[in-house]
């Protein structure tokens, strides 16, 4: 998800006014390109759990640097749906979502097309320097780069150049649930927790989805990668929170969020090898993020973008 707004205090996510026009233009090529549909608009509802939550929605409202992105604060039971409601709600403007998994799989076959892509895990031993500081590039396997940009998330650990970045892992687990007595349009629905009700395919011919994804939780500090039993009741009980309806849960999928110290994604030079890069950092914001950062970094370089 692309999401303008968040946390506790609603406040713009980082660098969004930013990352918003890149992360359209980015996607938006792509999906012409590839002759693919990857980023779809979102629709947010983010339910209040404290009166004075509206207060702060209504004050957000009124600074004109929150414009773009908070448009109407609901009383309660104003435009009701099926979603509990105890202190009102706002709606969140500009939020997108990306198909992460179709975006994976056209980007596969374009670059196995070029034959520019190696499926292999990447053995860092095999990378070595032309020349002692690779400033004449480097060699891998038999193939030669002038540079070579890391894209690592938590996995970075493991790679002796960058092992020394300072990522903080966070596990976050989501469910994927049927709920066919609760008809939602889709969109994202916020209450502590979300709830997308999913769209498209999985919606039935009245337009509502009975399909959900139920998310996230969060861990951190945390590599492991088995779904936790303790996650999934806490899950269920913020499911509670929103609705009564009894879910039945299709599946229990985990992942690990490449984090920071100070939740900001980062660009990092090798400080003794200077053609080796990498990107990392990008948290729980990857898909807002990334198109931005690989600009920032190409222009760096001196590519166009």
């Amino acid at each position: 998800f692309i999401n303008p707004i968040t946390g506790k205090w609603m406040t713009k996510s980082w660098q969004i006014d930013q990352l918003l026009p890149a992360a359209k233009d980015f996607y938006s090529t792509l999906e012409q390109q590839l002759q693919c549909s990857l980023y779809h608009p979102l629709a947010i509802r983010r339910y209040f759990i404290r009166a004075e939550d509206a207060t702060r929605a209504l004050r957000k409202i009124k600074n004109p640097s929150f414009s773009p992105y908070l448009k109407t604060v609901l009383t309660r039971d104003e435009r009701t749906c099926e979603i509990k409601d105890n202190y009102g709600s706002l709606i969140i403007s500009q939020g997108q979502w990306v198909d992460v998994p179709e975006f994976l799989h056209q980007l596969k076959s374009y670059f196995k097309k070029k034959a520019s892509l190696i499926e292999a895990a990447f053995d860092c031993a095999q990378l070595k320097p032309i020349d002692p500081l690779g400033q004449s590039g480097w060699t891998y396997r038999g193939l030669r780069a002038k540079r070579v940009v890391f894209c690592q998330g938590i996995h970075s650990r493991e790679n002796p150049f960058f092992k020394h970045l300072n990522l903080k892992p966070i596990k976050g687990e989501l469910l994927t649930l049927e709920l066919p007595e609760l008809h939602l349009s889709p969109g994202l629905y916020h209450k502590k927790r979300w709830l997308q009700a999913l769209p498209d395919t999985c919606a039935e011919a009245s337009g509502r989805s009975n399909r959900f994804r139920l998310g996230a939780s969060y861990e951190e500090g945390v590599y492991d990668l088995t779904p936790s039993s303790c996650a999934k009741k806490s899950l269920l009980e913020s499911l509670e929170a929103m609705t009564d309806h009894r879910p039945r849960i299709l599946e229990h999928k985990v992942g690990i969020r490449p984090s920071t110290e100070d939740a900001q994604p980062l660009i990092a030079q090798h400080p003794k090898y200077h053609s080796l890069y990498a990107i990392n950092g990008l948290g729980s914001k990857g898909t807002a993020s990334a198109p931005y950062l690989a600009g920032q970094l190409l222009h760096k370089l001196g590519y166009s973008y």
